[in-house]
Order: C-alpha cells, then sequence, then structure tokens
C-alpha cells in the first residue's frame, strides 16, 4: 500500500460521511489570516524533516513559551503552518509561520523537494475527500519539535530579560498520515 493509499485510509474514505471535525460540529472550517483552510497533521516520529531558522530575529512566545528561568532548554512541540512559498525565489520552497503570521523558517533544501512532493499528496487526499473542499487553497498545521535554551540579556536601562535561544526545530509526521480540519 502506497503512501496515498494509507493516506485515503487514515482519512476514513471507505463509506463513513463526516471525516473532518468541522463537519461533525456543523460548522466552517478554521482559517489562516490568508483564508486558506487549516489542515492538521498529526504529529509523530514516522517522519522527520528540518527548518533552516537562520533568519529567524526574534523568537515568538509561540515558539518559545514563556521562560521559568535561565539556562533552562527550551523542549516542546509547537503546531506550525507550512505551505509552498509563493514569494520565494527558490523552487520547492516550503515556509513555515505561526498562526498569527510570523515567519518562522523554511524546510531545508535537502529536505523541500520531498516535503513538497507530500504536501501536494495531502493536499489531493483532502480535495478528493470532501467536494466542499475541492476548490479551497489550503494551509498544514504539522507538530514541530522545538529546541533551544532560555538566557539573558540587558535591556538599556541595565535591566535584565529572558531571551530565547532556538537551536533546531523539526517538522514531525506520523504514518499513515492523520489528518483533521477543525471547525470555528
Amino acid at each position: 500500500m502506497g503512501f496515498f493509499d494509507t493516506l485515503g485510509s487514515a482519512l476514513g474514505l471507505k463509506g463513513k460521511a463526516n471525516i473532518f471535525s468541522y463537519q461533525d460540529s456543523g460548522t466552517s472550517p478554521v482559517r489562516d489570516e490568508d483564508g486558506r483552510v487549516i489542515v492538521s497533521v498529526a504529529g509523530g516520529k514516522d517522519k522527520e524533516w528540518r527548518l533552516n531558522i537562520k533568519n529567524l530575529e526574534s523568537v515568538p512566545l509561540a515558539l518559545s513559551g514563556k521562560p521559568k528561568g535561565v539556562d533552562e532548554e527550551i523542549d516542546r512541540t509547537v503546531g506550525l503552518l507550512l505551505a509552498l512559498d509563493r514569494d520565494s525565489e527558490f523552487q520547492n520552497s516550503v515556509i513555515a509561520k505561526t498562526r498569527s503570521g510570523e515567519t518562522i523558517g523554511w524546510i531545508l533544501k535537502d529536505d523541500s523537494e520531498q516535503f513538497v512532493h507530500m504536501l501536494k499528496q495531502l493536499d489531493l487526499g483532502v480535495r478528493n475527500s470532501d467536494r466542499e473542499l475541492s476548490d479551497r487553497a489550503f494551509v498544514f498545521e504539522f507538530a514541530c519539535h522545538i529546541e533551544g535554551m532560555w538566557d539573558e540579556d540587558e535591556s538599556s536601562d541595565g535591566k535584565l530579560f529572558p531571551v530565547a535561544g532556538i537551536e533546531s526545530v523539526h517538522v514531525t509526521m506520523r504514518l499513515p498520515a492523520v489528518l483533521d480540519i477543525k471547525g470555528t
């Protein structure tokens, strides 16, 4: 059974009427700031891709969480929205953002071709599963594992404040793919 067949099974396409949460709740699908339907992809240890975060200037709290102390490790999982980066000059560029639209980074170049192929399969699987979604644009929310450390920095008035240093961000996914679309 191939990835796409497995995806179809995971989506429950064999005789199940409502396969997504928004259908069960009778509400509209949740959308991102650009109006795209957010498709949640269950995290796991079966597949993993790395993010290039070298251009991340400041770390949003959505990524780091709140510090409990200096020299504390950051080790948490958060949801990030991933989609093809239509503004990139590079082919197969995939951008990762928070739900509020802050850019976190991009799938590493070595991983991007495989990731784009997988996104296209997920997109097609969702489109084929529900006629209501056939003409919608999607963004996929993946579980991302964040690792780093808290440190201190000094403000201009001499006070110390915590600063998050993110060392790595890994996008994770379990296989077979498990997808959901939440309702508003």
